[in-house]
């Protein structure tokens, strides 16, 4: 019985730091990061995921003006379109 108790108090300790994390937006990230950095030494685990986290945060708002858009398929037209239309040879 203890150890479903503590399946489900992990399950639930997840879930919210998955939410903590996801739900607010990059600037809030980018507080957390600083945070983690902030509580770890010189050369600790926690400063390492500081900074992976700082990076993820950078490359997700590295790929667009609007990367995180729920429109942002319709600003750009999609990569197919880009390429040329192959001509198809006339028949006369």
């Amino acid at each position: 019985m203890w150890l479903q108790n503590l399946l489900v108090a992990m399950i639930v300790l997840l879930a919210v730091l998955f939410a903590a994390w996801r739900l607010p937006g990059a600037a809030t990230r980018r507080r957390y990061a600083a945070w983690l950095k902030r509580r770890g030494g010189e050369r600790s685990a926690l400063r390492r995921l500081g900074q992976h986290l700082e990076a993820r945060i950078a490359r997700a708002e590295g790929g667009g003006a609007c990367s995180g858009c729920s429109a942002a398929g319709a600003h750009d037209p999609p990569a197919a379109s880009k390429r040329p239309q192959k001509q198809r040879p006339s028949n006369g």
